[in-house]
């Protein structure tokens, strides 16, 4: 078999992508030298057997026969295809990365080597006529992202470094403005970055260490007046609502804050906005199991799902499609949840190697909410999952069934679910929320028989008031309400 992380890739390619990356390799100025006309060749037989690394077309003999027409395969034609499929993953290496080059490119990104090449060249007629032309793309940007700063910084930069005694123009002190474009620019890196910190600390229950700097871009802020970029002061109102969990009301107007502003981003940072606003009104929800706060947050959430601000490529990732489903089941919204499920088939679903089995799961969770356990059941056995987590959710929803149905597996199932869960490697947080619903499912079985209404009244209050995250809490209240 010829390279394997090059069929990787060109498996991993849209068909456009394919079309484009031939476009490339058929490029003199890419693709030199004498092997050029055979990496074509390599790379159209590799498309007409799909990138299959078990095709026998695509084995070392029968590829070496086809682009030598040789009778007998020998370690010479094996070194000669070893060092074009080398050849061709580097080709493909480098559209990968000319490819997001180009696509980070703005207007005043695509002037500015110009405008270096100009100044260095003294020709200061060609230099004022190209920098106007970069502030005019500047001015005519929708976005204001920390790309668009650092253009303003590299513009200022320039006019700064071509002001010089001996200049036949007229003289320009850029040194301010671009000092305030790089205070911009580093603000809105800076905040993004510590906003992130502060999001996976939470998610893999580890320490976060605030940034020393990050108390100087804080008192900058207030200096800064009117000049602080909306950009930064969004993602200061995020970081405080991670450090300061907020009232519902405060995380709902941040949202109403982003989507007000979302214009002013390119489609990727909104998504990231968006998704930072959407995890503090879930650690709301998840801490205080509030109905008036899930109903709120599902209608952000709608509202963005309709506006196409939680999809990667049109697809939705395992982790949103969960976070509506749960949501919209709890809301009973039973309808929108089936309709979701149907509009995100494994196709369009990315973030696991087994989105077949992950779409049978969250099938699982449907059925087991309208009360088809038998159904439900079915859905969860005999899956597959490459992350423990899926694996132990799973397990989860067959302990509920069992619990709904009364069959005689559930103490054992719990228990062999408890070493799991002890031996697992997911993070903190996750062990947390497993384990004390293990704990509270042992008790609320042992309370169907016992038939003590204080000791369960005593439960139910014990589980409503813990400050600690239980995952299926609403279930579980329900089971001891009954």
């Amino acid at each position: 078999m010829i390279n394997r992380k090059l069929l990787e890739i060109i498996d991993l390619w849209s068909k456009e992508e394919q079309k484009e990356f031939h476009i490339f390799l058929s490029s003199p100025y890419f693709n030199k030298g004498v092997q050029a006309p055979v990496l074509l060749q390599l790379y159209a037989l590799i498309l007409k057997y799909n990138a299959n690394p078990t095709s026998p077309k695509l084995q070392k003999e029968s590829v070496s026969r086809h682009l030598w027409k040789s009778s007998e395969f020998n370690k010479k034609d094996q070194n000669r295809l070893d060092q074009l499929g080398t050849r061709l993953l580097a080709l493909a290496e480098q559209f990968i990365a000319q490819q997001d080059y180009e696509s980070t490119l703005s207007e005043a990104r695509k002037l500015i080597p110009l405008l270096r090449f100009y100044r260095k060249k003294h020709l200061e007629a060609r230099f004022l006529q190209t920098s106007q032309a970069v502030r005019k793309a500047l001015n005519h940007s929708v976005f204001r992202d920390s790309r668009y700063y650092y253009d303003e910084f590299e513009l200022f930069l320039e006019v700064t470094n071509n002001s010089t005694p001996f200049s036949t123009t007229k003289k320009e002190l850029g040194v301010d403005r671009a000092d305030q474009a790089l205070d911009n620019f580093y603000a809105s890196v800076k905040l993004e970055m510590e906003v992130t910190k502060r999001v996976q600390a939470r998610l893999f229950n580890a320490q976060h260490k605030p940034s020393p700097l990050l108390d100087a871009v804080r008192a900058w802020i207030p200096l800064a007046g009117e000049g602080v970029p909306v950009l930064v002061h969004l993602q200061d109102e995020i970081l405080k609502k991670y450090e300061m969990p907020p009232s519902a009301e405060a995380a709902l107007a941040l949202e109403k804050e982003i989507y007000a502003a979302r214009h002013l981003f390119p489609d990727e940072l909104a998504k990231y906005l968006f998704t930072c606003s959407r995890g503090i009104l879930l650690s709301l929800w998840h801490k205080h199991n509030d109905p008036q706060v899930r109903s709120q947050l599902f209608a952000a959430m709608e509202r963005q799902l309709a506006e196409g601000y939680v999809f990667i490529d049109g697809k939705l990732s395992t982790t949103s499609l969960r976070v509506f489903l749960t949501i919209s089941l709890d809301l009973g919204k039973t309808d929108w949840a089936r309709q979701l499920l149907e509009d995100f088939p494994p196709e369009r679903i990315f973030g696991t190697k087994y989105p077949v089995e992950y779409c049978k799961l969250n099938w699982a969770y449907y059925f087991f909410h309208i009360q088809d356990y038998d159904k439900a059941e079915k859905h969860i056995t005999h899956s597959n999952f490459e992350y423990q987590l899926f694996g132990l959710m799973a397990e989860i929803q067959l302990l509920k069934i069992y619990y709904e149905t009364k069959n005689v597996l559930l103490e054992t199932r719990m228990e062999a679910l408890q070493m799991r869960v002890r031996r697992s490697t997911i993070t903190g947080i996750w062990k947390k929320r497993l384990a004390n619903f293990l704990k509270y499912l042992g008790k609320i079985e042992k309370l169907r028989y016992l038939k003590n209404k204080k000791l369960q009244l005593k439960t139910l209050h014990e589980i409503q008031s813990s400050k600690e995250e239980i995952t299926e809490k609403s279930w579980l209240l329900e089971k001891l309400n009954q």
